[in-house]
């Protein structure tokens, strides 16, 4: 699943055969968004990167927010905390635990109408393409005679499929980073603090063995991503917390009469 514009630039840049078969766009927009992470698809340029902006503040306020709350859950509903639908949360975060650390990182570049327009037309016109003309599009000398259906879809994707999915590519690009410049220019600290743009951007430039491609590195660093993380450590602050969430329902007149 791809659900950051570095990953959907590094998938059409490389051409790699190891392409999702998921879209990212389609769960995330299976059930309606809550109204606070709608960005309208219509209207100007600016207009759309002002609601993306909007809806990041949204997210990284629940995000900065997330350390002091996190032990006042028994068993935490990233669901309910962050007002989304389970498959939603599969799509927008991946929250890891252990027993000293919380790491939670949001994907936010989902939220943009334009990057889903292209990882919607990555999956449902460049994918096919690819799946059918993959030999002519990797052929080297001495092999067999190449089929003329793989051919011709090469040939396609050279001169249609190809252009657009450029062209999407960097308007999602522009809305991104106009919505960053805007987060920028409001001075939201928080968003300073949770923007994880330089480590996706690494992430999708390491190969599985973390080696990273020189030349592919260079392209993405220009890629702008929205991606969020934010790292908290549960010890000791932890028992802190939960004393202090503890004291909260004891001073309550009706906790002490449920108690009995």
């Amino acid at each position: 699943m791809i659900r950051t514009l570095p990953e959907l630039a590094r998938a059409w840049w490389t051409l790699e055969d190891r392409w999702p078969n998921t879209s990212s766009t389609q769960q995330l927009l299976q059930r309606p968004l809550a109204p606070a992470y709608r960005v309208r698809a219509w209207g100007a340029e600016e207009e759309r990167a002002r609601f993306l902006a909007r809806s990041i503040t949204v997210l990284v306020d629940r995000l900065a927010r997330l350390p002091r709350v996190w032990q006042e859950w028994e068993t935490f509903d990233a669901a309910a905390y962050f007002d989304l639908y389970p498959e939603q949360v599969d799509v927008l975060l991946t929250i890891r635990e252990t027993k000293r650390l919380v790491r939670v990182t949001a994907f936010a570049d989902v939220l943009s109408p334009s990057f889903q327009e292209a990882e919607t037309y990555w999956i449902e016109h460049v994918v096919p393409a690819l799946h059918v003309a993959q030999p002519a599009l990797f052929a080297t000398a001495g092999k067999e005679p190449l089929d003329g259906v793989g051919e011709t879809w090469a040939e396609l994707l050279a001169s249609e499929i190809g252009p657009e999915m450029e062209r999407r590519l960097y308007k999602a690009a522009r809305e991104i980073e106009r919505a960053r410049s805007l987060l920028y220019d409001w001075g939201l600290v928080d968003f300073l603090i949770t923007s994880a743009a330089w480590e996706e951007r690494y992430r999708v430039a390491a190969s599985r063995n973390g080696h990273v491609d020189a030349r592919l590195w260079e392209r993405l660093r220009l890629v702008p991503t929205l991606t969020l993380e934010i790292a908290f450590s549960l010890v000791p602050e932890s028992a802190r917390l939960r004393r202090r969430a503890l004291m909260r329902w004891y001073r309550r007149p009706w906790s002490r009469s449920r108690a009995r």
